[in-house]
Protein backbone atom coordinates (compact mmCIF):
# COMPACT_ATOMS: atom_id res chain seq x y z
CA UNK A 1 0.00 0.00 0.00
CA UNK A 2 2.85 2.44 1.05
CA UNK A 3 4.48 1.65 -2.69
CA UNK A 4 1.92 2.79 -3.97
CA UNK A 5 1.68 5.89 -2.36
CA UNK A 6 5.73 6.32 -2.66
CA UNK A 7 5.27 5.69 -6.63
CA UNK A 8 1.70 8.46 -6.70
CA UNK A 9 4.32 10.93 -4.94
CA UNK A 10 7.21 10.50 -7.45
CA UNK A 11 4.69 10.89 -10.47
CA UNK A 12 3.30 13.90 -8.55
CA UNK A 13 6.94 15.03 -8.36
CA UNK A 14 7.66 14.57 -12.08
CA UNK A 15 4.81 17.02 -12.95
CA UNK A 16 6.18 19.35 -10.81
CA UNK A 17 9.17 19.44 -12.93
CA UNK A 18 7.34 19.25 -16.28
CA UNK A 19 4.93 21.93 -15.76
CA UNK A 20 7.69 24.84 -15.84
CA UNK A 21 9.17 23.26 -18.58
CA UNK A 22 5.95 23.32 -20.35
CA UNK A 23 5.23 26.68 -19.36
CA UNK A 24 8.27 27.61 -20.91
CA UNK A 25 7.79 25.52 -24.26
CA UNK A 26 4.34 27.92 -24.81
CA UNK A 27 6.73 30.72 -24.03
CA UNK A 28 8.70 30.09 -26.81
CA UNK A 29 5.32 29.31 -28.61
CA UNK A 30 4.18 32.39 -28.52
CA UNK A 31 6.95 33.89 -29.16
CA UNK A 32 7.91 31.82 -32.04
CA UNK A 33 4.42 33.08 -33.18
CA UNK A 34 4.74 36.64 -32.75
CA UNK A 35 8.43 36.28 -35.44
CA UNK A 36 6.29 34.12 -37.78
CA UNK A 37 3.25 36.95 -37.79
CA UNK A 38 6.06 39.82 -38.34
CA UNK A 39 7.62 38.05 -40.67
CA UNK A 40 4.31 37.33 -42.50
CA UNK A 41 3.22 41.03 -42.32
CA UNK A 42 6.58 42.58 -43.36
CA UNK A 43 6.20 40.05 -46.26
CA UNK A 44 2.52 41.69 -47.12
CA UNK A 45 3.78 44.80 -47.27
CA UNK A 46 6.53 44.15 -49.76
CA UNK A 47 9.94 43.97 -47.23
CA UNK A 48 12.81 41.51 -47.40
CA UNK A 49 12.54 38.30 -47.04
CA UNK A 50 15.51 37.53 -44.87
CA UNK A 51 14.40 34.65 -42.59
CA UNK A 52 12.17 32.10 -42.28
CA UNK A 53 11.00 32.02 -39.14
CA UNK A 54 8.05 28.90 -40.09
CA UNK A 55 10.75 26.54 -39.04
CA UNK A 56 11.26 27.38 -35.49
CA UNK A 57 7.28 28.00 -34.97
CA UNK A 58 6.69 24.76 -36.45
CA UNK A 59 9.80 23.05 -33.74
CA UNK A 60 8.68 25.11 -30.68
CA UNK A 61 4.84 23.70 -31.61
CA UNK A 62 6.02 20.01 -31.63
CA UNK A 63 7.58 20.49 -29.23
CA UNK A 64 4.96 21.98 -26.85
CA UNK A 65 2.83 19.14 -28.21
CA UNK A 66 5.57 16.79 -26.58
CA UNK A 67 5.14 17.89 -23.51
CA UNK A 68 1.60 18.17 -23.55
CA UNK A 69 1.60 15.00 -24.15
CA UNK A 70 4.25 13.90 -21.20
CA UNK A 71 2.59 15.48 -18.78
CA UNK A 72 -1.11 14.37 -20.05
CA UNK A 73 0.37 10.70 -19.39
CA UNK A 74 1.55 11.93 -16.21
CA UNK A 75 -1.75 13.16 -15.05
CA UNK A 76 -3.14 9.81 -16.10
CA UNK A 77 -0.67 7.36 -14.24
CA UNK A 78 -0.68 9.41 -11.14
CA UNK A 79 -4.53 9.37 -11.56
CA UNK A 80 -4.40 5.08 -12.06
CA UNK A 81 -1.62 5.16 -9.09
CA UNK A 82 -4.11 6.71 -6.50
CA UNK A 83 -7.13 4.11 -8.32
CA UNK A 84 -5.10 1.25 -7.70
CA UNK A 85 -3.73 3.02 -3.99
CA UNK A 86 -7.92 3.60 -3.07
CA UNK A 87 -8.82 -0.26 -4.25
CA UNK A 88 -6.34 -1.95 -2.30
CA UNK A 89 -7.13 -0.16 0.57
CA UNK A 90 -10.47 -0.46 0.27
CA UNK A 91 -10.24 -4.73 -0.26
CA UNK A 92 -6.59 -4.83 2.45
CA UNK A 93 -7.36 -7.41 5.00
CA UNK A 94 -7.75 -6.47 8.82
CA UNK A 95 -6.23 -9.03 10.80
CA UNK A 96 -8.95 -10.78 13.07
CA UNK A 97 -7.21 -12.33 16.13
CA UNK A 98 -9.51 -14.32 18.73
CA UNK A 99 -9.39 -12.41 21.85
CA UNK A 100 -6.81 -12.47 23.99
CA UNK A 101 -6.62 -10.74 27.55
CA UNK A 102 -5.39 -7.19 26.61
CA UNK A 103 -7.60 -7.02 23.58
CA UNK A 104 -10.80 -7.90 24.95
CA UNK A 105 -10.58 -4.90 27.43
CA UNK A 106 -10.06 -2.96 24.05
CA UNK A 107 -12.40 -4.75 21.89
CA UNK A 108 -15.68 -5.49 22.60
CA UNK A 109 -17.76 -8.24 20.81
CA UNK A 110 -19.72 -5.93 18.68
CA UNK A 111 -16.79 -4.30 17.32
CA UNK A 112 -15.68 -7.96 16.59
CA UNK A 113 -18.62 -8.60 15.10
CA UNK A 114 -18.85 -5.68 12.94
CA UNK A 115 -15.01 -6.02 11.67
CA UNK A 116 -15.66 -9.44 10.58
CA UNK A 117 -19.11 -8.66 8.44
CA UNK A 118 -16.95 -5.55 7.20
CA UNK A 119 -14.38 -8.18 5.92
CA UNK A 120 -17.15 -10.61 4.96
CA UNK A 121 -18.76 -7.61 2.83
CA UNK A 122 -15.64 -6.87 0.57
CA UNK A 123 -14.98 -9.97 -0.28
CA UNK A 124 -18.27 -10.39 -1.40
CA UNK A 125 -17.51 -7.79 -3.49
CA UNK A 126 -14.34 -9.16 -4.53
CA UNK A 127 -15.91 -12.45 -5.65
CA UNK A 128 -18.26 -10.71 -7.57
CA UNK A 129 -15.29 -8.47 -9.43
CA UNK A 130 -13.21 -11.27 -9.96
CA UNK A 131 -16.38 -13.43 -11.31
CA UNK A 132 -17.34 -10.59 -13.78
CA UNK A 133 -13.71 -10.00 -15.11
CA UNK A 134 -13.79 -14.24 -15.58
CA UNK A 135 -17.22 -14.08 -17.32
CA UNK A 136 -15.70 -11.12 -19.86
CA UNK A 137 -12.39 -12.88 -20.06
CA UNK A 138 -14.37 -16.14 -21.50
CA UNK A 139 -16.50 -14.20 -23.49
CA UNK A 140 -14.00 -12.52 -25.57
CA UNK A 141 -12.00 -15.79 -25.86
CA UNK A 142 -14.87 -17.52 -27.47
Amino acid sequence: MSSGKESSDAVVQEIKVAVPRLRASLANLLKAAGETLSYQLSLENGGPAAQVPVESFDKSLEEFYGLCDQVATLFTVAYDCHAVSDISSHFSAMPIRAPDSESVASRSYSDFIVATNKQVANLEQLLGVLESFSSELSGASS
